[in-house]
């Protein structure tokens, strides 16, 4: 989704998150950005836009969230400049079924952990 399309800032994090894949798989990961529509975390392997994950984000000093989301694009993480085979993917996914309460958690968390400064 182009950066014109947004409907809401998006905000840095670095939220610990698992999702679901098929078989039932879980696998660990972290946020990259979140906002009041959705969140983009980091995936093993791309997915298909429209496909439906489980997601559950993670806090130090409160209960999980877990919620579904719909895949609204997934592209490949890359060094630029290089043909290299691509480990990572970058997967944006609108929230679909979250909690009120859930969605404002989250977003509270995204402000408060923010990702670290780039090393000078």
């Amino acid at each position: 989704m182009g950066e014109e399309q947004r409907r809401s800032d998006r905000l840095a994090s670095w939220l610990h998150a698992t999702y679901l894949i098929d078989g039932g798989k879980t696998v660990n990961t972290l946020t990259r950005n979140a906002s009041e529509g959705g969140i983009a975390l980091f995936t093993e392997r791309p997915f298909d836009t429209g496909t439906s994950l489980r997601i559950e984000i993670r806090f130090h000093d409160h209960k999980p969230v877990t919620f579904t989301g719909e895949v609204r694009w997934s592209r490949p993480l890359v060094l630029q400049g290089t043909d290299q085979v691509p480990r990572a993917f970058e997967t944006g996914v609108r929230f679909v079924d979250i909690s009120p309460e859930a969605k404002k958690l989250v977003m509270l968390y995204t402000v408060l952990t923010p990702p670290p400064a780039p090393a000078t």
